[in-house]
């Protein structure tokens, strides 16, 4: 499994992503118009600043329920959804 850079990431000039150290995480380009796609750009650039926060808070959650109802329990198709999301951006 790849760790990702250590967070927390924060929205430099609306399209780049960095860490607390300044490593560059992402650059948000596109091909249309600098204007027609700047919001677009800067909503991209804050949902990707924010996944390590939502990845520990999805992790954390899951594993709350888990204590809550038993290890192992998979019944709720939005924890079964979790999980999966989980999966997807640590696999």
């Amino acid at each position: 499994m790849t760790q990702h850079t250590p967070g927390p990431w924060k929205v430099v000039d609306e399209s780049i992503v960095t860490s607390d150290d300044n490593h560059c995480i992402a650059v948000i380009e596109s091909d249309g118009g600098y204007e027609v796609v700047r919001p677009q750009r800067r909503a991209n650039a804050k949902l990707i600043a924010a996944a390590p926060d939502l990845l520990t808070a999805l992790e954390d959650l899951t594993d709350r329920v888990d204590l809550v109802l038993y290890r192992g329990y998979v019944g709720s198709a939005r924890i079964k959804a979790a999980r999966a999301a989980i999966a997807k951006a640590t696999k």
